[in-house]
């Protein structure tokens, strides 16, 4: 690989790439980067391995993007790499839901530190996006605003519920499709 540590802004997609170690020696390589999208084919589900030591490995990035499908508990252990991130967006939150609660322990310190602002895109009101909702907001205590777009505008019962969340951040500012839903201040 050539040498991109002067790279600011990068974007992969892991389509056809069967080999964790690959992708994992590739986004190793982009470590100095600020900005980053990630497309994530649904089979690589073994994140936890992967990326279970180094820890930090994104040190400088503020703004990812996850595209494609990402199992709920992938996300969390991608944000241990990334202790200064700041904007998150999530094109699709899996349908599968970890079995074992304890998964959920994971509280990544940007979390409480430095994430102020998640966009979560396709969103179907199910419950493993609930039950990630209720993780996000119960954990991200510097948390501004949190965007949920659903998929189709029927939602507004699994709204409801998202409002009664509790939350770490008494500022965050809740918007659904783009608009202000509730505001937790």
């Amino acid at each position: 690989m050539e040498d991109v540590s002067s790279l600011v802004k990068a974007s992969v997609s892991f389509d056809g790439v069967r080999s964790c170690h690959l992708w994992v020696e590739l986004l190793k390589g982009l470590n100095g980067v600020k900005s980053l999208s990630v497309r994530n084919p649904s089979s690589l589900v073994n994140f936890k391995t992967a990326f279970s030591s180094p820890r930090h490995i994104f040190p400088n990035l503020k703004h990812l993007e996850l595209n494609g499908l990402w199992v709920s508990r992938q996300i969390p252990q991608f944000l241990e790499s990334c202790p200064k991130l700041k904007h998150l967006c999530i094109a699709r939150v899996s349908e599968s839901f970890p079995k074992e609660p304890e998964e959920y322990n994971l509280v990544p310190a940007c979390m409480l530190t430095n994430l102020t602002s998640i966009e979560i895109s396709k969103c179907k009101g199910r419950k493993p996006e609930t039950k990630f909702l209720e993780y996000i907001l119960g954990n991200a205590e510097v948390l501004k605003s949190i965007t949920i777009i659903w998929e189709n505008l029927k939602h507004l019962k699994c709204e409801e519920f998202v409002k009664t969340l509790p939350r770490a951040s008494k500022c965050c500012e809740i918007h659904f499709n783009g608009r202000v839903g509730y505001t937790s201040s």
